[in-house]
């Protein structure tokens, strides 16, 4: 019971923070055991590295297999079941904070969606470089800054972003210090200002000069404390 008092305590005082992960963990299993989150209380971060995932939402289905990436929502109500007779492998992290309903709703995660990615092994090395520093308990600052990169780079990938925004949120992340004019980003997506500007605010909440201060922000936060 005191254990179980220590971890709602880290719990609680993790939610006072903005944004912040507070658990990672690597699993596998064989057995088809399932969980049902009601109301989820977290971001869920799910990278499926071997086997399939089944995602049952809202009378929506979905299968997540490996080299995929399932966002489990704030306030979502999920089953998950192993799917097949392989075994499954997932990573999956957990982000708390004060300020996610905000953050997640401007990066378009407040709804529970299914990631197909480019890269696999780059957001595994991303999610294990988060998990290492919360084993190490490393300053929650870093892990913050660590985890706003990683939740960034995803919401590049989301299935409901226009492929014409990619060229600009791509050199965004690729390049934050970048100052990149609203005119040089319309240039680079071949779009008007105009259709630049109401694109961001419906994807986003937030205009493109916005966007990009938040992310230099970040970026500079995470050079600071590890200039090497």
């Amino acid at each position: 019971k005191s254990y179980i008092r220590r971890k709602e305590w880290n719990l609680i005082s993790k939610k006072m923070l903005p944004l912040v992960p507070y658990r990672a963990t690597d699993v596998s299993r064989t057995d088809k055991r399932w969980f049902r989150h009601i109301n989820y209380h977290s971001l869920a971060v799910e990278l499926i590295i071997t086997g399939k995932m089944e995602y049952q939402n809202d009378n929506c289905t979905v299968i997540a297999s490996a080299g995929m990436l399932y966002i489990v929502s704030l306030g979502s109500n999920v089953r998950m079941v192993k799917s097949g007779d392989e075994v499954r492998r997932k990573l999956t992290l957990l982000v708390t904070g004060s300020c996610l309903g905000s953050i997640s709703a401007a990066l378009g995660f407040d709804k529970d969606q299914l990631l197909q990615l480019p890269d696999p092994p780059l957001v595994e090395r991303m999610m294990q470089e988060i998990a290492l520093g919360i084993g190490e308990q490393k300053p929650d600052e870093y892990l913050s800054c660590k985890t706003y990169e990683l939740l960034l780079y995803l919401s590049s990938l989301r299935n409901d972003l226009p492929q014409v925004l990619r060229p600009v949120l791509n050199a965004m992340t690729q390049d934050p210090v970048n100052r990149l004019s609203v005119p040089d980003m319309a240039k680079l997506c071949g779009i008007s200002e105009s259709t630049l500007r109401r694109l961001f605010h419906h994807h986003f909440g937030v205009s493109p000069q916005e966007y990009r201060k938040k992310l230099r922000l970040t970026m500079g936060m995470e050079l600071l404390r590890n200039p090497s």
